[in-house]
């Protein structure tokens, strides 16, 4: 990659593929499909972004059901973290907040896999250490 610009037509390029195959180009490789070059010869091997691989593979709706999804998860983060649950539930929102960020840069999909064992973490302390209400 280049840098921002670059970034930044690949993700135009992929909603441009999206919208033309809106029930997604699974089983069609990714690089096969986009044919943008990063100027080493070797085409873009995935969208770096988990959104934008749902929607190229499955479609519009499996792409707005993870986004609803992982936002809920967040928002319930959140709330569970302003409620203070214990350290481990705290560390686990922090590590995962910021596996969610980094993930959304590189979009490989190892990073998904760290969040989602972050999130993991999360969900069984709070399972644990319910919030009181």
């Amino acid at each position: 990659e280049q840098g921002g610009e670059d970034r930044g037509g690949l993700y135009a390029r992929t909603l441009a593929l999206i919208a033309r195959a809106p029930a997604g180009h699974f089983p069609v490789p990714f690089a096969r499909v986009i044919a943008l070059d990063r100027g080493d010869g070797e085409a873009y091997g995935y969208p770096h972004s988990i959104f934008l691989s749902a929607g190229f593979y499955f479609g519009w709706i499996p792409a707005l059901v993870l986004l609803a999804g992982l936002l809920t998860l967040v928002a319930r983060m959140l709330g569970d973290l302003l409620r203070r649950p214990g350290l481990v539930a705290e560390l686990a929102l922090i590590g995962f907040g910021a596996q969610f960020v980094f993930m959304q840069c590189s979009g490989d999909f190892s990073d998904y896999l760290v969040a989602l064992a972050f999130a993991a973490v999360w969900l069984g302390s709070a399972a644990k250490h319910p919030a009181t209400r």
